[in-house]
This record gives C-alpha cells, sequence and structure tokens, in this order.
C-alpha cells in the first residue's frame, strides 16, 4: 500500500461539494510522495470490520519516520504526532489563550496525551497488534 491508497482509503469524502472522494496526503498539509509505500498496525484489531471499512473505521497507525507518527482515530483528520528533542520544553501548536469550553474556561490539562496512551496501552500491552496492508513485524 502506498501513502497516496491509505490517505484516498482512510479519508473518504461523500460525493459532491467539488473535491475528488479520494484525497490525498497534500490535501491535509501533509508532505509525502504518494507512491511512498507505507505500512499501517492496528492499535486494537476489530475482526467484524472487512474490506474498505477497515481503513474508514478501524485505529490504525504509520510510521512515517522514526520521529513522526500518523494515527487514524477518525475518517476525517489525520493526528500526526512528532517526537520532540528531549531538551526541548512542550509547547502547545495553537494559542492556549484561545482553548476554551463553552464555559469560556479554557483547560488545557484536558488534552493530556496520557489519556490517549492509557486507553490504548491495554490492547498495545496484550500484544494485540495487528497489520493491514504489506508483510512485516509491527514495531515493538
Amino acid at each position: 500500500m502506498t501513502w497516496g491508497e491509505l490517505f484516498a482509503k482512510g479519508f473518504r469524502r461523500p460525493e459532491g461539494g467539488g473535491r475528488s472522494t479520494k484525497p490525498t496526503p497534500t490535501d491535509f498539509e501533509f508532505d509525502v510522495p504518494v507512491r511512498d509505500k507505507a505500512t499501517a498496525y492496528a492499535l486494537c484489531p476489530n475482526k467484524k470490520l472487512k474490506g474498505a471499512k477497515v481503513w474508514l473505521e478501524a485505529e490504525w497507525v504509520v510510521l512515517r519516520d522514526p520521529d513522526t507518527l500518523v494515527m487514524h482515530q477518525d475518517a476525517q483528520v489525520p493526528l500526526v504526532l512528532k517526537r520532540r528533542a528531549a531538551e526541548a520544553k512542550p509547547r502547545a501548536s495553537f494559542p492556549c489563550e484561545k482553548a476554551g469550553k463553552p464555559d469560556g474556561k479554557g483547560d488545557l490539562r484536558e488534552l493530556r496525551a496520557g489519556g490517549l496512551g492509557s486507553q490504548r496501552r491495554g490492547c498495545l500491552q496484550s500484544g494485540a497488534q495487528a497489520k493491514y496492508g504489506d508483510a512485516g513485524q509491527a514495531p515493538r
């Protein structure tokens, strides 16, 4: 599977609206050659999903390079995670003063990445890793 095929299958658009139903990585401002090989790994395999539904509904990740991971959590937008240098301080990728709740009080602590990791930890530690696409071992 290539990056182009992965994005076309994983982030399909409905017909109409003036855009192709098969998005490309550049539609998401993700710089990767569409013909380069990509291998997707399921986070928590769901044997009930078959065919195209696997790409649209399953949660999967693809390693772009040693420091960049692309995650599919829904069919709307990819989540791109980049490793920061060990000495670098964490910083928001958006203006914190604009983050907020309906009541107008922002709380960035709710956006901790640890929450996402703890939800997935059980599946990954149990060894329930499956791979869609090309042959090979899931990264450990």
